[in-house]
């Protein structure tokens, strides 16, 4: 993504994006672990349509940024709160470091492990 400034152009890979995506996330209590992309995804990031890093992908859209996010969590806890707190956690952490707005955060649960 391209900013331009009073200073000149900045260019954020997509990568240092999906890099703050997937720590927030990770640090989040109730998640075990980031997953890898289903098939499908995996073809589009290899043909360089969609940058994805494990378990997370990134979309940019009219200067704002679109993060998909594929999680395992840990079992007996609330996922709708632990969905809450991950969307609440990745939106400030990428706008807090990138300065780009967030347009959404999708999770996929893809599994649920025992402690």
């Amino acid at each position: 993504m391209r900013f331009k400034t009073e200073r000149g152009l900045i260019d954020i890979s997509s990568d240092v994006f999906a890099k703050i995506a997937a720590y927030a996330a990770a640090n989040c209590f109730g998640v075990r672990e980031l997953c890898n992309p289903g098939l499908a995804d995996s073809l589009l990031a290899v043909t360089k349509k969609t940058p994805t890093r494990k378990g997370v992908q990134v979309f940019f859209e009219d200067g704002a940024v679109r993060i998909i996010l594929r999680i395992a969590m840990a079992s007996g806890v609330n996922m709708q709160a632990v969905c809450r707190s991950i969307r609440s956690e990745v939106r400030y952490l990428v706008e807090k470091y990138t300065g780009v707005r967030v347009a959404g955060v999708r999770i996929y649960v893809e599994a649920v492990t025992a402690k």
